[in-house]
């Protein structure tokens, strides 16, 4: 990642407080009803989000963060000698702008992005990095191509839409992609099972909500749930070859079979078994197959690219094996130069991350990879990875980060269970005897 920061948040929800540090694998583990999906869902919009319908120049510039950000803009970025390079500080300046501007504006980006009141009091972005950040070059040749033909008194305009675009390209750019086409996370919700089984009834009801006589009701869906429908229904016939090795990893080795769509408007999801002609509806499949059916369209699919993958209980409906499969299929996603953010309530999920990463620390990895069918790309590096816990303490959740090291990230909540669990099977054993 060339730039580096972290989310500081307080009373979100029923979390009280937390700093999250972007990296290019994020965990949450912890409590349910802890507050995990909500976080994620917050992270996930904070890319997603347009922010340019959020602009008021008479509310901006009067703020001293804007005119110290415009002059950045100004005087740095459209300057052609200094290319767009921005060091520290000003990259500082520019951030400073957003953190206001989010703040000033968090109640209708929040409505938006949960599709209801949330309650929020404090958001904060911290660079965490000294880097120099080069923004896009083609960008700043059109805003200036566009300022020169523009008239002086709209030119304002203009300059405010600039500093926006340097702020969500020095924060979001290496997440999405370019920062004014957004969708480049991907977001696949828990319950998957469920909306893979009734995306078609759901879409049918939406659209006799929108042409109906009736008045239209607003969803009961939060917004990443609403474009994960809506992708399913826009996905393509085009093939995309970059996730070939990890789609046959699981057409082969996990669901034993294949995942196609029909030709149809709306599209109709079949799964055909290893060995047979016939294609049968997904909703007569086994539990493995519809769970997995999401990612396998998705992958494949060359109408929805992504940089960041955002997976909510990636072990749901899943056998142990499964889930173990399941490790190393984002394992091997994130080392395609991919972000992989997971929810997780599964030890056996978290255990085998760990040990993706004990072996890639290990001095006898080629021995150990060897004897545990791992290969080099299924391997994670510590480093690479953020792990946070989720605590319900009172009516409050207490965020934790969980340090890692070349031994992996030892994870409290489920230590603790399983501690309880053994301790009872030892007790009612010393009573059997």
């Amino acid at each position: 990642m060339r730039t580096n920061w972290s989310l500081r948040i307080q009373n979100f929800g029923r979390i009280s407080e937390a700093e999250i540090q972007i990296s290019p694998m994020i965990l949450f583990v912890g409590d349910n009803s802890s507050g995990k999906s909500y976080l994620m869902s917050l992270l996930w919009g904070m890319m997603e989000e347009n922010y340019y319908d959020y602009l008021n120049i008479e509310e901006c510039k009067n703020w001293e963060v804007y005119q110290n950000a415009r002059a950045v803009f100004v005087n740095t970025v459209l300057q052609k000698e200094k290319n767009g390079a921005l060091i520290n500080e000003e990259k500082r300046i520019f951030v400073q702008f957003f953190n206001v501007f989010f703040m000033e504006n968090k109640e209708e980006i929040l409505s938006s992005i949960f599709n209801g009141n949330i309650e929020g009091e404090f958001f904060e972005i911290k660079l965490l990095d000294k880097n120099q950040f080069n923004l896009d070059q083609e960008k700043i040749k059109l805003w200036r191509q566009e300022l020169d033909k523009t008239v002086e008194h709209r030119k304002e305009k203009l300059f405010l839409r600039g500093v926006m675009n340097c702020c969500l390209q020095i924060l979001f750019s290496d997440l999405i992609g370019d920062v004014d086409k957004p969708k480049g996370a991907l977001f696949l919700p828990a319950s998957r099972t469920g909306f893979m089984l009734t995306y078609k009834t759901l879409i049918n009801e939406s659209l006799k909500q929108h042409f109906g006589h009736k008045k239209m009701q607003g969803s009961i869906f939060t917004k990443p749930v609403i474009q994960f429908l809506n992708q399913i229904v826009a996905m393509g016939d085009e093939a995309d070859n970059e996730y070939d090795d990890i789609i046959r990893y699981i057409e082969e080795e996990v669901i034993r079979g294949k995942v196609v769509t029909d030709h149809a408007p709306i599209k109709n999801i079949y799964f055909a078994s290893e060995g047979m002609q016939e294609q049968i509806p997904l909703y007569l499949t086994s539990s493995l197959v519809t769970e997995l059916s999401s990612i396998l369209l998705f992958l494949r699919d060359k109408k929805t690219p992504f940089k960041t993958l955002i997976i909510e209980e990636p072990e749901e409906h899943l056998h142990l094996k499964a889930q173990s499969m399941m490790a190393k299929i984002l394992a091997m996603i994130l080392n395609k130069n991919k972000n992989v953010w997971i929810t997780t309530h599964s030890d056996t999920f978290f255990q085998q991350m760990n040990n993706l990463v004990k072996v890639y620390s290990n001095p006898r990895k080629t021995e150990l990879s060897k004897k545990f069918r791992l290969k080099e790309e299924e391997l994670l590096n510590y480093k690479d990875i953020q792990v946070y816990q989720f605590d319900i303490v009172g009516d409050k959740t207490v965020v934790s980060n969980v340090p890692g090291s070349e031994t992996g990230f030892p994870a409290i909540t489920f230590n603790d269970v399983i501690d309880e669990l053994i301790n009872q099977v030892i007790e009612l054993e010393e009573d059997d005897d």
